[in-house]
């Protein structure tokens, strides 16, 4: 099991009527938290210094919209509050001048993940000192942890290994995408406190929401570009690239009140993404990594299509679908019936 990508095949699940296999699923990531604190990046022992995007509770709201199980969801929210303590804890900065704790990806290593073993030990051998392999590492494996493994968006763009997996600095990035789950997070939990009646619990979630809220608006918002970027924590600054996923605020609805999707819309058209026949990049910057130019995939663009659609972007939303399953479907049929976990976004 891997921790994000069972959020999309739960949806999956939900769509095709397994409602006891998707409650097998929760409760299997519920005994991981009950057990460690948190859903490890899989459940395999080598992932245990790392979790992934926390979508439990997007997967407990999906479970409860179809099911009505009003008796899970008592147990699903204490999982819900043990993971919200574990990033509160581990994963959480409180910047100067703002209201809410933000978050990253971040991740202590002594040594190079297991299951990469040669590949870290690589990645480090210009540096010397031991305490910055390990910085290099756990930045790795934050790079796995943030579910984007891997791509220029963790990569230093200064000094001798610019661009490479040697300058990975995961830690000094505040994600927005991970900032928009959990914000999210608080919203969907307040829900679902009403729907058990702790209306105590969902007036704090909800509190807890509106200031997260105001916080991705004042740390990531950038009002000239019209739209949210990650922010570099060391030179306190945007950084001011396209990735697929500045968009997650549209689908976890944490757009500020005040919020024009035109000029999301704007902004992706002056960016060129709609113009590739096979779908939105990731990015738009060719690394060589599998999260970068000029690959597509499934889940952001699903996030971005669902973002688009909740903001009343119809009609894009359903232009950018389109090509993402003609393209899907082309893949399919002349790799003699084969589905990809990526697709190139150029023609075929």
């Amino acid at each position: 099991m891997y921790y994000w990508d069972s959020f999309f095949t739960i949806k999956g699940l939900l769509a095709s009527g397994m409602h006891d296999t998707v409650r097998g699923m929760i409760e299997n990531m519920g005994s991981l938290i009950e057990r460690f604190g948190y859903v490890p990046n899989g459940n395999r022992v080598y992932y245990l210094n790392r979790s992934q995007p926390p979508l439990l509770t997007w997967c407990l709201s999906a479970y409860y919209e179809a099911t009505g199980d009003k008796e899970f969801v008592f147990t699903g929210a204490r999982w819900f509050e043990r993971e919200f303590e574990f990033f509160q804890t581990h994963k959480s900065i409180q910047l100067p001048g703002v209201t809410s704790l933000l978050y990253r990806y971040h991740v202590v290593a002594v040594g190079p993940r297991p299951e990469s073993y040669r590949e870290d030990v690589e990645s480090a051998h210009h540096i010397e000192d031991v305490l910055e392999k390990q910085r290099l590492w756990g930045d790795i494996a934050a790079a796995a942890e943030s579910g984007r493994d891997f791509s220029s968006r963790w990569f230093s763009q200064d000094g001798p290994v610019a661009g490479k997996m040697g300058s990975t600095r995961t830690s000094s990035i505040l994600p927005i995408d991970l900032n928009a789950i959990i914000c999210g997070n608080l919203r969907l939990m307040a829900n679902l406190y009403e729907v058990i009646d702790d209306m105590s619990s969902a007036e704090h979630c909800r509190q807890q929401f509106r200031s997260m809220k105001q916080a991705i608006h004042q740390v990531f918002w950038n009002e000239e570009c019209g739209c949210w970027f990650d922010y570099d924590i060391i030179h306190g600054c945007h950084v001011n690239v396209y990735m697929d996923t500045n968009f997650f605020p549209l689908f976890s609805g944490c757009t500020h009140d005040d919020f024009d999707p035109q000029k999301i819309v704007s902004y992706m058209t002056n960016m060129g993404v709609l113009a590739f026949p096979g779908g939105l990049p990731s990015s738009l910057i060719a690394s060589g990594q599998q999260w970068d130019f000029p690959n597509a995939w499934a889940p952001t663009t699903w996030v971005v299509i669902q973002g688009l659609r909740s903001t009343g972007q119809h009609e894009l939303a359903r232009q950018i679908a389109e090509k993402w399953i003609k393209r899907n479907y082309r893949m399919w049929l002349i790799s003699g019936g084969r589905m990809f976990e990526k697709v190139g976004i150029f023609e075929i």
